[in-house]
């Protein structure tokens, strides 16, 4: 009984070390314990206002945060746990300005930031920003508008 046991976990570290080679060589879908890190920042040079921050899941509260310029949060999390997606929204108010976005989908920023499991959103006087590294370069949204977020 213990032989078969001991070919079982054998086999399991064996497949979970593919997985992980795999998904790296391919580029595949990020796996279940890669931990995503979720930074938002304030670009606006406007020292009178400083940027208020609130993302949140279903599950965690990161709080309110007062960002000033140049000024980065940052919060470290898992994704997808038995079938059940991460999604994190965050609300962003500059002076009379205001935006909410979706700043995490499981399965959107996930795959498009997977190589590396960081996702970047910056507040500039335009509009806020999306990328994968901590220089975010798509405009994603654009202050007080009812327009819907562009994906990446």
């Amino acid at each position: 009984m213990g032989n078969i046991s001991t070919n079982a976990m054998i086999l399991l570290c064996f497949v979970a070390v593919l997985c992980s080679c795999l998904s790296c060589v391919n580029g595949g879908p990020p796996l279940p314990w890669d931990k995503f890190t979720l930074h938002v920042s304030n670009g606006i040079s406007d020292s009178s206002n400083l940027l208020y921050v609130h993302c949140r899941s279903k599950d965690d509260d990161m709080g309110v945060q007062y960002l000033s310029f140049n000024q980065e949060r940052h919060w470290k999390f898992g994704t997808t746990i038995f079938g059940k997606l991460t999604h994190f929204t965050c609300d962003f108010k500059w002076g009379e300005k205001s935006r909410s976005f979706e700043a995490f989908v499981d399965g959107v920023e996930s795959n498009f930031c997977q190589s590396t499991l960081n996702v970047y959103w910056r507040a500039a006087m335009d509009g806020i920003y999306f990328g994968c590294s901590d220089n975010p370069g798509i405009k994603r949204c654009v202050w007080d508008q009812n327009i819907e977020c562009s994906g990446p």
